[in-house]
């Protein structure tokens, strides 16, 4: 708090009727990612409820802190975004004697997540308090030094932002294959297979229409209950976890291994080659 201009909370209420197709970006937790902005599933919001909503308005090098879910994970923000507004989330207005890479450097740092896990608040829901926001001590060079780790670490953040991107190009190509070639069947050679008719519409010959449970050894879903977390190496991953490449074991949670042997005796293990869907959330094919 002593060497940021303003260190306040975004919006806490019902947004369900306040989102707009077009208008004020409006981040989110789901947002917020080590070092950079999120843009997949970008909620906006009219100009109106953006003025109404002065105390979490956010500005290109402000802070941004996730509150809950992955509590401290932070970002600057670009100055692409030249106007947003946030929910639920501790923003951060930097003043002149830090910078705000470098204080978002502190956050994502092994320390800086450890001091702030350390320091959660909630019974239900954990999430990071702003007044333990305002009261962090940090180590603090001078400005100079600051702007010189923060140059160095970015120059990461942005060959990973920049890799994102092409993924994401790839990606889609990916989507507009599959489609050409799966649902209009325009797939190399089309032109010299015969179309017949299915309960489904046309499909080339020799094709069949069966079901998911007919070509797969097993469909099943994973376990009903929450084991308790406990220090060991059995890891227990769930829809939080996984991303649209597969799972991101660095943050599962590992149970005991009584627990574990229970999970492969109710068949809840998922086995190499399997395909994992999120059943809620985010809905992601792995």
């Amino acid at each position: 708090k002593d060497v940021c201009l303003d260190v306040t909370v975004g919006h806490v209420g019902p947004m369900a009727d306040e989102y707009a197709e077009s208008g004020i970006p409006f981040l989110r937790s789901q947002n917020i990612l080590p070092f950079r902005l999120d843009d997949a599933n970008l909620k906006y919001i009219s100009e109106d409820f953006h003025k109404r909503l002065k105390k979490s308005a956010l500005s290109p090098g402000d802070v941004v802190v996730v509150r809950t879910g992955y509590p401290g994970t932070a970002c600057v923000i670009p100055k692409r975004l030249r106007v947003a507004n946030c929910a639920d989330l501790v923003v951060i207005h930097p003043s002149p004697e830090i910078d705000g890479h470098y204080l978002c450097c502190i956050f994502n740092s092994a320390w800086g997540r450890s001091t702030v896990s350390g320091s959660l608040v909630g019974v239900a829901q954990q999430h990071f308090n702003i007044g333990v926001a305002k009261e962090m001590e940090i180590t603090l060079p001078p400005i100079i030094t600051q702007k010189r780790i923060a140059s160095i670490l970015t120059a990461y953040d942005d060959l990973i932002e920049n890799n994102t991107r092409r993924i994401k190009i790839l990606e889609n190509m990916a989507q507009m294959l599959y489609r050409e070639w799966f649902v209009n069947f325009l797939f190399p050679g089309h032109e010299k297979v015969r179309m017949v008719e299915s309960e489904l519409g046309p499909i080339p010959e020799g094709w069949s229409i069966q079901s998911v449970g007919s070509v797969c050894l097993r469909v099943t879903d994973g376990s009903h209950r929450s084991p308790a977390t406990v220090d060991s190496t059995f890891v227990m991953a769930s829809s939080k976890d996984m991303h649209r490449w597969g799972l991101d074991l660095s943050k599962c949670r590992t149970i005991s291994r009584a627990d574990y042997e229970d999970l492969v005796r109710n068949d809840c293990r998922p086995l190499r080659g399997d395909i994992l869907i999120t059943k809620d959330g985010a809905n992601y094919l792995k």
